[in-house]
Formats: structure tokens, sequence, C-alpha cells
């Protein structure tokens, strides 16, 4: 493997070939991430399909053939979130059938129903086990059509584009390790991530010098894990493209794809 250097002392001079890209093979972990990522896509679609357009079907069924009668209310109870919910727990008696479900309302529906108070159901008379509180009417389904259109584009959206920063990490590491220079990295700084932050990363700044003479400085974000091992004032080796020497990262951080022995790596 690469020869890492530390506790102040010099990187080694390499003499790399770039003439024969090396092997850059992906970890396991993230081809598995590839796999799960495209799962959770898949998965989202078949719930939005499956759940979402029953949802719609039943409301589209239940505005155009639904009858309405009264739920009784049972309990009542408010939960606190980011945003406080309100539920009404109500018991539905229509023929034989006998059922108990809550429904989601707002404030002012909350505190002006009592327990042992009515509300309105809508239910299918050949199914009364579908049911919805409310009227429901035929705006009733397109505003669910609409909202679960939207939630299905947004999440799909999102974990698409987890899924591109994942590949894009992927291919800048396979870049790097195939054709990138080797060079020694002085390491100025390394913030790690403050107690109770969503972030789990350190920011580490260094500066290297390219084979044609120019300094840059970079700042590399670097999981915690393997971010603590890079100490201000040591050197590290680091690899960059020489077509796009911002496009660097130190080799301990490289994460996505296997590093080939060193006998792979040196002219």
């Amino acid at each position: 493997m690469f020869t890492e250097v530390s506790k102040g002392a010099e990187a080694p001079e390499y003499e790399v070939s770039t003439s024969i890209p090396r092997p850059a093979p992906i970890t396991l972990s993230a081809f598995f991430g590839r796999i799960a990522l495209v799962a959770i896509l898949v998965g989202v679609a078949v719930f939005v399909i499956l759940f979402g357009g029953n949802d719609v079907r039943e409301l589209q069924t239940l505005a155009s053939h639904g009858s309405r009668t009264a739920g009784h209310v049972y309990d009542k109870r408010s939960y606190s979130g980011k945003q406080r919910s309100y539920y009404l727990y109500y018991t539905l008696d229509v023929g034989r059938y006998h059922g108990q479900d809550r429904a989601s309302v707002n404030s002012s529906t909350y505190d002006s129903t009592n327990v042992g108070g009515t509300l309105t159901v809508t239910y299918m008379p050949a199914n009364p086990a579908i049911h919805r509180y409310g009227v429901v009417t035929d705006e009733t389904a397109h505003r669910a059509l609409v909202t679960w259109t939207v939630l299905g584009l947004l999440f799909t959206a999102m974990m698409g584009f987890i899924l591109w920063l994942l590949e894009s990490q992927i291919r800048l590491e396979q870049r790097l390790i195939r054709v990138g220079t080797c060079t020694k990295a002085q390491i100025f700084s390394n913030t790690p991530p403050t107690r109770g932050s969503r972030s789990n990363q350190c920011k580490v700044v260094y500066r290297f010098e390219t084979d044609d003479g120019r300094v840059i400085q970079k700042t590399q974000k670097v999981s915690f894990r393997r971010g603590r091992q890079f100490i201000p004032g040591d050197a590290y080796t680091a690899l960059y493209l020489p077509t796009n020497p911002k496009k660097v990262a130190l080799l301990g951080s490289i994460s996505m794809v296997r590093l080939p022995f060193v006998s792979r790596l040196v002219g």
C-alpha cells in the first residue's frame, strides 16, 4: 500500500507511472451502498404506486358511492414533536361492522370535539371497513393524488441526489487511484465535529505542491474515524489529478476504492 508519513517525517518522493492505469476496484461497502440506494428508490416507487394508488382509488370510490354516518368519539389525544398533532379516536357501527379508528384533525376541531361526541365519517355501504373521517368529495381524492405524487417525486429526487453524490465520490476516488499523482501534503488544521452536531466529519486543511510547482491549499471533509489520524504539522500522502490538481484527496481518506499494492503504483 502507499506509505503514509506522520509524526513530522518527510513524505517519500514517488515516481509514479501513469501510462498504464492502476486497478481501482470499489470496496464492498461502496458496492452494497449502491445496491441499497437503488433498492430504496425501487421500494419507494412500489410503495407510492401500491399504497398511494390504493388510497386515491378508495377516496374516489367513497366520493362517488360513499354514505355518511356519525362516528362516536371515545378518546382524544395530542402529541408534541416538530409540530403538535391532534387525534380523535372513534368507533364506527354500521350494520354488522363494528370498528375503531382515529382521525387526524386540526386544533380547532380537536378543542371543539368532546369525548362522547360525534364526528362525520364517510364509508362504503358494501364494505364499511373502507371509510374516512369527514365528508369525502372528488376534491378530497384529487388532493390526495397530488400529495402522493409530490411526496413520491420529492423522495425520489432526494434519494437520486444521494445516489449521485455516492457515485461521484466513487468515480473521483477511482480516477485518483488510476491516474492520480502522489505528493506530500502538509496538514495545517484538523477541526473535529462539535458535540451535538449532526455532522460526523472532520474538516482537514492541508497544502501540497504539484509537479509544475504550484502550491494549492485544500479543505477536505473526512469521516471522524478516518479524519482523526491527520495531525496538524505532519505530512501525509495525497493524490491529485494532473489535469485538475484541485481534484485531490488525502490517501488515508479514500474509502470507496480498494488501494492497490505499492508495486502496482511505482514506476
